[in-house]
């Protein structure tokens, strides 16, 4: 009697285990086909669906059809429909944190030590929104509208995540900042006058912060040398300020000025090299003594050459001329 033939899911499952991780890497790949992302996107075994789930080049049918499924990787895709998305957020805000899920946490907090796991792993065990949560606040292109929603989820370290995240409105930070001051203050989406109240309490943080205000960086430069040299919106003037205390830093900021560059070329190749701003003619400099020696080495292999084709004339030469004596 003839059996009927293998499923693919059947055929991946008896793949051993040493192959299954370039497989998975592969489905990963934005340069998958879709086609062949359309044919996996069934297969649940080893992790594929999931890959499927998380590969940014899933077409949107795709993705509509594993949020059934495994939402938590679908959240997570950078792509991912808005409307999914929206439908995450409205489900979890309708059923909340059950209880028996919070006590489990609570639990944890006070056994983590001696069970060796994370509060996100007890979530991932007990909470399928909270997982799909986290999946959305990993989520780098999550627009800000939808993180706003998540603002007051019940777990802290949910409202931590969002406190990070660059795309959290500024309204939104403003109610973080009083829970997590330290993350607001580094979160390049924070409004200049909120940075200014946190500075006092958390200069190197704010001093980091690309979007903080020259007038304000200056004010920082003296306790904060370091993370002002190196914040790309520190004005050029205070950089030459700084290339005495911090020269390292300031020749690889994008907005230390080009004579500046070319002094620390000198001393920090590695930095200027890297910054974005250094003239041509300054990195053309950096390579032009190996040009040079190429081209010696080039003049020198020209010179023996020509020596050995004048040493070879001469021997022929001289044969020509004892052939005509005789």
């Amino acid at each position: 009697m003839v059996g009927s033939p293998l499923s693919l899911e059947e055929i991946i499952g008896n793949v051993d285990d040493d192959e299954l991780w370039y497989i998975n890497y592969a489905v990963l790949n934005p340069n998958m086909p879709e086609d062949v992302l359309r044919k996996l996107k069934r297969v649940y075994v080893n992790g594929i669906a999931t890959c499927v789930a998380l590969n940014p080049s899933t077409p949107i049918e795709v993705l509509e059809e594993l949020a059934k499924e495994c939402p938590e990787y679908v959240a997570e895709n950078p792509n991912v429909p808005l409307h999914l998305l929206e439908s995450f957020v409205e489900k979890r805000l309708k059923e909340g944190v059950s209880s028996s899920i919070m006590s489990q946490i609570v639990s944890h907090q006070y056994r983590k030590s001696k069970i060796g796991t994370t509060i996100e792993d007890v979530l991932f065990s007990y909470d399928q929104f909270g997982r799909v949560v986290y999946g959305i606040i990993l989520n780098p292109k999550v627009p800000g509208e939808v993180l706003e929603k998540l603002v007051n989820d019940p777990l802290s370290f949910i409202r931590e995540k969002i406190a990070m995240h660059p795309n959290t409105p500024p309204d939104s930070l403003r109610k973080l900042a009083e829970e997590y001051p330290g993350y607001v203050a580094i979160n390049p989406n924070t409004p200049p006058d909120l940075l200014r109240e946190l500075a006092e309490e958390y200069p190197d943080s704010v001093a980091k912060n690309p979007n903080t205000p020259p007038d304000l960086l200056r004010e920082l430069a003296e306790k904060c040398p370091g993370s002002v040299a190196k914040n790309p919106n520190t004005p050029p003037d205070l950089l030459r300020e700084l290339a005495e205390k911090c020269p390292g830093y300031v020749a690889k900021n994008p907005n230390t000025p080009p004579d500046l560059l070319r002094e620390l070329a000198k001393e920090y190749p590695n930095s200027v090299a890297q910054n974005p701003n250094t003239p041509s003619d300054v990195l053309q400099e950096m390579v032009q003594p190996l040009i040079r020696e190429a081209e010696i080495e080039e003049i020198k292999y020209i010179m023996r050459m020509s020596d050995r084709v004048r040493g070879e004339m001469k021997k022929t030469s001289g044969r020509e001329g004892e052939i005509e004596v005789q």
